[in-house]
Formats: C-alpha cells, structure tokens, sequence
C-alpha cells in the first residue's frame, strides 16, 4: 500500500499449510477472475507452493512476488548469542 498498490484479495491459509494442487487451481482461477498484475507470497511458503507449481508443469500466471524476512537484533545480540551457544553446545 505504501507503494500505491491495491490488493485485489488476500488468501490466508494455516502456518505449514501443505499446498496441493486443487490450492494452486484456485489461485489460478482468481487471478483470471480478478485480473490481478501479480501474486505476493513470503519466501516461506514459496518453498512450499513451487514444487506444487512444478508438478503441475506450469509457472505462476502473473509475476509472483516472494517477501523474504530478515531479522535484524537490534539490542542484546551478545546475550542472545551467548544463550544459542549454550543450547547448541548440549
């Protein structure tokens, strides 16, 4: 939206979602019926969602936007580095 983009619709599915076909099928589906430009996924669940998207032998209709997360520790990273060597070293 700060980019003056609209969304045409937003589909949620659950967190590990495991995408089949019929999944990708209606994604299609709406984007034929919505005229959408492109598709915007996060990078975790286009892991998911491209080998379904292979099986089928297609690619996505429209450019298909992957959101790739980044944390950044902004305060404490000594301490929470100190934390993960002490789990890592059990």
């Amino acid at each position: 939206r700060r980019r003056g983009a609209a969304a045409a619709w937003h589909q949620a599915f659950p967190d590990h979602h495991r995408y089949g076909a019929a999944d990708w099928a209606r994604v299609g589906a709406r984007v034929q019926s919505e005229r959408v430009e492109a598709l915007v996924t996060t990078e975790k669940d286009w892991v998911r969602l491209r080998p379904v998207v292979a099986a089928r032998g297609s690619s996505s209709p429209v450019p298909c936007w992957i959101l790739t997360v980044r944390l950044n520790v902004v305060e404490g990273a000594e301490a929470l580095d100190a934390r993960l060597d002490r789990l890592y070293a059990r």
